[in-house]
């Protein structure tokens, strides 16, 4: 099954989106509100698809997904 990871510091879009993709795909839904948390468990994660928002509190969008494809390669990353 597809992995995706969801990065967005608000509560209430994050929820919206994984229902929404929880309803429309077969994903495998991974979620967190700060990007720093997700790196500890990136590797174990191996997420096929990784959606983030741009502006958050501590590291920005662009940032983590710039990270993200330091350390998996060819995500495709949606910001």
């Amino acid at each position: 099954m597809a992995r995706l990871l969801i990065v967005d510091d608000d509560k209430n879009f994050l929820e919206s989106l994984k229902r929404l993709f929880r309803i429309e795909t077969s994903y495998e839904i991974f979620s967190a509100m700060q990007a720093q948390d997700v790196f500890d468990e990136f590797h174990d994660l191996h997420p096929h698809v990784v959606i983030s928002d741009y502006m958050m509190p501590g590291m920005d969008g662009l940032s983590f997904i710039k990270q993200a494809k330091e350390l998996s390669g060819l995500i495709p990353c949606i910001s």
